[in-house]
């Protein structure tokens, strides 16, 4: 029988990351090559934050900020009430970001 340690389990999670992270900035900086590396940091912080814990919701929150937004001070200075609602679940968070970019825009 086979017996993964949770140290190992571990080790996993941390490297399946750090992909997801690469793979993100590669998508990002297809569409904006000048992207300060800080603006993805901050985005997974936030993404944290606000409860975005998929990979799927997590890229989709990062790139509609960076891409739709042009970053996270924008989002800051605009504080959508939606992100801090308890219950609301996250693909309506983020359904909600869309339409609040769409009309702002």
């Amino acid at each position: 029988m086979l017996v993964i340690r949770e140290d190992q389990i571990q080790a996993l999670a941390v490297q399946r990351r750090l992909q997801f992270v690469e793979k993100l900035n590669a998508f990002l900086r297809s569409w904006k090559p000048q992207l300060d590396p800080a603006e993805l940091d901050r985005g997974l912080a936030l993404a944290a934050r606000f409860g975005f814990e998929t990979e799927r919701d997590v890229a989709s929150f990062i790139e509609l900020v960076i891409l739709d937004m042009d970053g996270f001070s924008a989002l800051a200075h605009t504080r959508p009430r939606f992100f801090t609602g308890h219950g609301i679940a996250p693909a309506t968070r983020l359904n909600r970001l869309a339409e609040w970019i769409a009309n702002h825009e």
